[in-house]
């Protein structure tokens, strides 16, 4: 019979339960602090708080590009700003394609070999299907892509292939979502 039980039919039994406090206080004697190992934050504040310390680190990230530049004497001139704002946007497509779960990843992988071959420039033979992930032209320009796919980068590509998996899933490639 439980210890509890015990308690309420027999008003005095062997040892009685000890209050909570006293696990507490054994704890924090075991752990040396003042009560019991926090958890980790498993809530969705734990969850937002991560996605702005991610946030952060892509605008550091940003910052430093930029500031690369402005040591070599600023960046005044329209192509300097352009070739700042790629890096960062580069820094950000790696951030998103780092950021996206292991085994989404690794499928996105397996499917951009067995859709293109690992190629970021191949375009299919109707020239219908285009880039990595082989994308359609609609497809690509609704998860924010602009220009034709096969021109992007590699890492634009994963981006938002990863943000296309997300969305909608593996069958967006049928002939290659099984492998």
């Amino acid at each position: 019979m439980p210890l509890t039980e015990q308690y309420k039919t027999d008003p005095w039994p062997e040892k009685p339960p000890r209050p909570r406090r006293c696990r507490i206080l054994s704890a924090a004697v075991r752990h040396g602090s003042q009560g019991p190992r926090p958890r980790p934050l498993r809530t969705l504040a734990g969850l937002l708080l991560g996605a702005v310390a991610l946030a952060c680190l892509v605008v550091l990230l940003g910052l430093a590009v930029a500031s690369a530049d402005e040591r070599d004497g600023g960046c005044e001139s329209r192509a300097c700003v352009e070739r700042v704002k790629a890096r960062y946007l580069e820094h950000r497509y790696q951030l998103i394609w780092r950021s996206a779960p292991v085994a989404v990843r690794a499928h996105l992988r397996r499917i951009a070999a067995c859709e293109s071959n690992g190629n970021e420039r191949a375009v299919s033979p109707g020239g219908k299907f285009r880039g990595l992930l082989q994308f359609l032209q609609s497809t690509w320009e609704a998860m924010g892509g602009r220009g034709d796919p096969a021109a992007a980068s590699r890492w634009e590509q994963w981006a938002r292939g990863v943000r296309l998996y997300i969305a909608a899933g593996p069958g967006q490639w049928p002939v290659c979502q099984f492998r």
